[in-house]
């Protein structure tokens, strides 16, 4: 085979082109549906805790509202409150947080 062939020889230019596109394309639609799906997954993540902070801010305002209905209760008949004791449950995750 003549050298000169080879070197005007375009058939193999275009497989490694097209090859090359291809790979291109299929690595942008990937990339793409991963940073979706992540996007997704973040926002699912934070509904989820901001329901659970408002139940627990609801459960928490119950109990302070309790607090004050019996202490003026107390008050309205004539007694003096010394004390008054309430449990407030977090979750032990945030049980830690607290702590430390």
């Amino acid at each position: 085979m003549n050298s000169r062939n080879i070197i005007k020889n375009d058939e193999a230019v275009s497989i490694s082109i097209g090859f090359m596109l291809m790979f291109a394309i299929s690595v942008l639609v990937f990339v793409s549906l991963i940073l979706s799906f992540y996007s997704v997954l973040q926002d699912t993540e934070k509904s989820v805790m901001q329901k659970n902070f408002g139940i627990m801010g609801v459960s928490l305002s119950e109990k302070i509202n309790t607090i004050d209905i019996l202490s003026n209760s107390i008050i309205s008949l004539g007694e003096i409150a010394v004390q008054l004791n309430m449990n407030f449950l977090f979750p032990p995750r945030l049980q830690e947080k607290l702590i430390h």
